[in-house]
């Protein structure tokens, strides 16, 4: 159904039960909180002169920087500064990827400046850089992502009252903007030009001369596939109260923008608040038309502020047992029963001296939910469950920690809809933990070498689901799991890392329609893993579709595996492995290769076409043979070159093996497009001399 139908959609009805008495404790809490703050703000910066950093050797004492060596672990820190950049830029950071974080600095005065790079802080063609805390205005732009300028975190910013745009990314993806303030700007609020794959998602974007959110005006590039939702926009462009086609608050001439959330929340939007009559409530029934012509539509307005961007400072969060769940530890009611579990929500956590959530030793229901924990770094995690069942972690953001969520030795809780991105380690992990579940979770742009979902040490039993693991590290997976077994991965994202999903020594598991396309190696990898099923997944466009490497008594049945620049599907010393019904179509090499040692294979009713060298390659090592596998049913055409008469330079399978077997028992070979005398054997090229005895007339019905 299109989402345009209106809101018969999937999606939970949210649910907020804060009593009044509370709130106005929590908001005269804050508004105390922001007073202090701000009557301490001066005093907490230094004065320091324009930054200028080209390069990673100039992260110096002498530009700025009070700590770090540059890696993961231990980023370099820019802090508390506070600056005039009325003669320069302010902080510049150009030609960069080591690990770095600009934090607490105020950079203003920027607009006095004649010329075209008046800008509070600019990266030009950087990776790995964190901006958080920071406050710019009175600048030409108060943020500006330049050049390249891509896999950075943008997160609880001021960019404010700045004579043209608050943040500006240009030519720039991958980037994560969450939790930061655009107000009163002279143009645009928050603009993206020819940058693609980035999030914005709970900003505020309030009261800016032209539109709160701009994508590609200038159209050097298309900017593609961002994801936009829970931003709150009120009174941009001249918007009032009442939507207004001249007045609309956003615009988008990108493609294929996504104005809402894989669970249905969209965007705030001041003029657009009505009707609400149908199910669920808190939902516009009307998307929200997006102005430019990239037919923008939030298919799911909000018609109140969104909760995430509720958030009030508190420290960090230590629960030891049931009967620490309490106020002073961020507990803002329940009784810790099924039906009224404990509830700690709406938080803002700085994690830089400790974990940030930390719920260990516990039995009682509770949900952590709606919470913003950062910059943990390298030592400390965003929410931490040790030993716990029956807690459930909902919409929170976990970015710029060591782990984004971790549970260790925990079972029965459930993890839904948290963004957990560009932390230093994985997005989330668990230890020794079993039978949760996870659901629709955002974790993208974690660790070099870690996943946005990480299984190990028999975390077994787990379900993950429709979760996004797009864009992790370049030598990481979406998906791992290590040692674990009997979990079920359906329906998730898993592309544009080093691998899609990848299994080691964990057996007993379900794939199934996941997409794991567009990978550096492979789309699905199994490594030392047995009894496994993969079905409906989409691995196209790797390197390699799919290797299992010592992985035997797996199922991989109606997987697509083509358009790779190598083979589709891969086996090395894998044994009694059934492939049946994929599609290996179209690679840079071979369809389906079985390597030494693979034996007792089964590889039936496959579409195996068009592939640059053979459909089937049956090959071996000096000493090692691929033996006694099975190959019949099958559909090949046009691999090797093939044309419609047979041709021995260009017969479409190879084996070098030894007693394989190229047709069924009962008399059923496979189909050959170059074979005009099915009553004839057909040849198949390499040193075994084997030969399919009876090969097809015509092709076998599809499944």
């Amino acid at each position: 159904m299109s989402e345009g139908l209106g809101k018969k959609r999937k999606r939970s009805s949210r649910v907020v039960i804060l009593a009044a008495v509370l709130v106005a404790i929590l908001i005269i809490g804050a508004v105390a909180w922001l007073t202090v703050q701000s009557s301490n703000k001066k005093s907490e910066h230094t004065t320091h002169s324009p930054i200028s950093i080209v390069g990673n050797a100039n992260f110096t004492a002498a530009n700025g920087v009070i700590g770090g060596s540059g890696n993961t672990s231990d980023p370099y820190i820019i802090a508390n500064w506070d600056i005039d950049a009325s003669n320069s830029v302010g902080i510049c950071i150009e030609s960069a990827d080591a690990y770095f974080i600009v934090r607490n600095c105020h950079v203003h005065g920027g607009s006095t400046r004649p010329g075209s790079m008046q800008v509070g802080i600019n990266l030009d063609n950087c990776s790995n850089g964190t901006l958080t805390g920071n406050e710019c205005s009175g600048n030409l732009i108060g943020v500006c992502l330049y050049g390249l300028s891509n896999n950075n975190t943008v997160v609880n910013n001021s960019c404010n009252s700045n004579d043209q745009n608050g943040m500006a990314l240009y030519l720039s993806n991958n980037n994560t903007l969450i939790g930061n303030e655009c107000l009163s700007n002279g143009r645009w609020g928050i603009v993206l030009d020819s940058s693609s794959n980035n999030i914005v998602c709970n900003n505020a974007i309030l009261h800016n001369i032209g539109f709160g959110i701009c994508i590609n005006p200038y159209i050097s590039q298309t900017s593609t596939r961002n994801r936009l939702w829970n931003n709150t926009l009120i009174g941009n462009n001249g918007a009032t109260n009442t939507y207004d086609a001249s007045h609309v608050q956003a615009y988008d001439n990108g493609a294929d923008n996504r104005w809402s959330s894989t669970n249905g929340y969209g965007n705030y939007w001041g003029d657009w608040l009505t009707p609400d009559n149908l199910l669920p409530s808190g939902i516009v029934d009307n998307p929200y038309s997006v102005g430019g012509g990239g037919g923008g539509l939030d298919y799911y307005p909000l018609t109140g502020a969104p909760v995430e961007r509720q958030y009030f400072p508190h420290d960090t969060i230590f629960v030891n047992r049931d009967s620490e769940f309490i106020a002073s530890n961020g507990v803002t009611y329940g009784n810790g029963t099924a039906s009224d579990p404990y509830v700690i929500e709406g938080w803002k956590i700085d994690a830089s001296s400790a974990h940030g959530i930390r719920v260990w030793n516990t039995t009682a229901f509770f949900i952590v939910r709606n919470c913003f924990v950062y910059n943990g770094g390298s030592d400390y995690f965003g929410v931490f469950l040790y030993n716990c069942r029956n807690g459930c972690l909902s919409n929170n953001t976990c970015s710029g920690n060591g782990n984004g969520i971790y549970l260790d030795s925990s079972s029965n809780n459930t993890l839904t809809d948290n963004i957990c991105s560009s932390n230093l380690l994985y997005g989330i992990a668990l230890e020794s933990s079993t039978d949760n579940t996870l659901g629709n979770n955002i974790c993208h742009w974690n660790g070099e070498f870690a996943a946005g979902i990480a299984l190990f040490s028999s975390s077994d039993n787990n379900t993950l689901s429709n979760n996004n693991c797009n864009s992790n590290g370049w030598r990481a997976p979406g998906i791992a799991l290590l040692s674990s077994s009997d979990n079920t991965l359906s329906k998730n994202a898993c592309s544009n890392s080093q691998y899609g999903i990848r299994l080691d020594s964990s057996n007993n598991n379900s794939l199934s329609d996941n997409n794991c396309d567009s990978n550096i190696a492979e789309g699905i990898y199994l490594n030392s893993s047995s009894d496994n099923k993969l079905s409906n997944n989409s691995c196209n466009s790797n390197s390699f579709g799919m290797i299992l490497d010592g992985s035997s008594n797996n199922v991989l049945i109606n997987n697509s595996c083509s358009s790779n620049s190598d083979i589709g599907m891969f086996l090395y010393a894998s044994d009694r492995n059934t492939l049946i019904y994929n599609n290996c179509s179209s690679n840079n090499r071979t369809g389906i290769c079985l390597y030494a040692l693979s034996d007792n294979n089964e590889v039936s009713r496959n579409m195996v076409l068009n592939n640059v060298e053979s459909g089937v390659n049956i090959s071996l090592t000096v000493v090692d043979l691929a033996t006694s596998n099975h190959i019949w049913n099958n559909t090949f055409i046009g691999n090797n070159g093939a044309a419609s008469i047979y041709d021995s330079s260009h017969v479409q399978a190879y084996d070098s093996g030894m007693n394989n077997w190229w047709n069924s028992t009962d008399g059923y070979g496979n189909y050959w497009s170059d074979w005009q005398s099915p009553s004839l054997p057909y040849d198949i090229s390499g040193t075994a001399g084997a030969k399919d005895l009876y090969p097809l007339a015509t092709p076998p019905a599809p499944s």
